[in-house]
């Protein structure tokens, strides 16, 4: 019973942190105004996406370490 709940408690953040990272990913990608707005970006906004997924990337590294 513990295990299970010891389980339950990972794999529920897990999800939610999946849940979020695709829904930035879809809000970074496709706009409400204007979709591929990815296309239109600016070199400024390159700088942003750079930090995006370079902090995406670091996390999941992390969190299959950590498993």
């Amino acid at each position: 019973m513990i295990k299970f709940l010891i389980i339950i408690i990972f794999i529920i953040p897990l999800c939610l942190t999946i849940f979020y990272t695709i829904r930035l990913l879809i809000y970074l990608i496709i706009n409400d105004y204007n979709l591929f707005s990815i296309y239109n970006l600016y070199d400024e906004d390159y700088v942003i996406l750079k930090s995006i997924f370079l902090l995406l990337f670091i996390s999941l590294i992390t969190g299959r370490f950590l498993m």
